[in-house]
C-alpha cells in the first residue's frame, strides 16, 4: 500500500473547507436580504390595513348617519325630505368645493414634502382618512420585486 500525500490531501480539504465557507456567506447574504424585503411588505401592508380601518370606521359612521336621517324622515316626512336634499346637496357640494377649491392638490403636495396625514388633514380642511388614503395612493416607497 502506498503512503498518501499528506500536502494534497490537506490542500484538498482547504479548498472544501473554503468552498463550504463561500456557501454560507451567499446564502447568509440571500437571507439578510429576503428578511429586508419581509421587513418592507410587513410595513407597507401595515400602513394599508391602517388606512383600510380608518376607512372602515368613517364608512361605518356614515351608515350611522343615514340610518339616522332615515329615522328623521320617517318620524317627519314633509320637512325631513327636503332636509335629507339639501344635507346630500350639501355633502356634493363641499366634494366638488374640495376639487375645485385645490384642498386636495395642496394636501398631495404637503403630502409629498413630508407632513404628516393628520396635519394635512387638519390644514386643508379633509378628513383624516381622505389624507391617510391620498398619503397611502401616492407613497412612492418602491419594494424590490
Amino acid at each position: 500500500m502506498q503512503g498518501f500525500d499528506y500536502p494534497l490531501v490537506i490542500a484538498g480539504i482547504v479548498v472544501i473547507a473554503l468552498a463550504t465557507s463561500a456557501t454560507c456567506a451567499y446564502l447568509w447574504l440571500q437571507l439578510k436580504s429576503q428578511t429586508r424585503r419581509v421587513n418592507r411588505l410587513e410595513h407597507l401592508f401595515n400602513k394599508e390595513l391602517t388606512v383600510m380601518t380608518q376607512s372602515q370606521a368613517a364608512m361605518g359612521k356614515r351608515i350611522i348617519d343615514v340610518e339616522n336621517m332615515k329615522a328623521e324622515v320617517s318620524s317627519k316626512p314633509s320637512q325631513s325630505e327636503s332636509s335629507v336634499i339639501e344635507d346630500q346637496s350639501e355633502s356634493e357640494f363641499n366634494f366638488q368645493e374640495k376639487l375645485h377649491s385645490g384642498s386636495y392638490n395642496s394636501a398631495l403636495n404637503l403630502l409629498k414634502k413630508g407632513m404628516s396625514s393628520d396635519d394635512v388633514a387638519k390644514r386643508c380642511g379633509l378628513s383624516k382618512a381622505e389624507a391617510s388614503l391620498m398619503q397611502l395612493v401616492n407613497n412612492k416607497s418602491p419594494v424590490d420585486h
